[in-house]
């Protein structure tokens, strides 16, 4: 959250011949190819019955947090930037799905790096009136808001304790000089199963009850 408010607290890099012409973060403007896949809110209704909402996607918010080039490895002064997409409620006007970098001819080329930030944050979140709010759970998910700056959630995430998931998070494409594209993901190092550090990590209880004894 805090480190939105940095210039240098997202970073892209580029390792390869010619030059970026422009770089578009989730160019199809929907909450599937958004990142925090597994965003949303849980909780035990009235009735104390578990639930999970799950309602991907970020959304990024110039209206909290304005685009700013950071300093210190490639500045690439007179990069601009257009925001596309209007994300639906709970979101309010001008925060976008879509944000879309131009750089400056023929600047970003291979080694380079290039620091920015804006503010952006899960499209809904645990809490209401814009984070806010007092929380309310709800199996139908009534709690859902726009939140504001969060880090570390454009890639992909896993739903706990379900385990669910895997680390594909917010698409992306770029277009280079000489006219060619390219596409990817923006990807975290996460999963679910055993691992040395916490073994099978967190137990789903209310599946373990309900299971039959072998």
């Amino acid at each position: 959250g805090a480190a939105a408010y940095k210039p240098n607290s997202i970073q892209v890099s580029y390792v390869g011949p010619g030059s970026i012409a422009s770089l578009t973060f989730n160019p199809t403007g929907t909450p599937a190819t958004g990142g925090s896949t597994t965003g949303g809110n849980n909780g035990l209704d009235a009735s104390n019955v578990y639930f999970d909402n799950v309602y991907p996607g970020i959304v990024f918010e110039p209206n909290s947090i304005a685009f700013a080039v950071g300093s210190g490895a490639t500045t690439l002064a007179g990069t601009t930037v257009t925001f596309s997409n209007q994300a639906p409620a709970p979101s309010v006007t001008g925060q976008w799905w879509t944000m879309a970098l131009t750089f400056p001819a023929a600047a970003f080329t291979g080694g380079n790096v290039f620091n920015f930030t804006v503010g952006h944050g899960p499209q809904h979140s645990s809490t209401v009136v814009n984070g806010t709010g007092t929380f309310v759970p709800g199996a139908a998910g009534v709690s859902s808001s726009t939140s504001f700056t969060q880090a570390d959630l454009f890639g992909g995430t896993v739903l706990i304790p379900q385990g669910t998931g895997n680390g594909v998070g917010m698409t992306f494409s770029g277009t280079m000089t000489d006219g060619s594209t390219f596409s990817g993901t923006i990807n975290n190092r996460i999963g679910a199963g055993y691992s040395v550090t916490d073994g099978y990590g967190f137990i789903n209880a209310q599946a373990a009850v309900t299971n039959a004894v072998q």
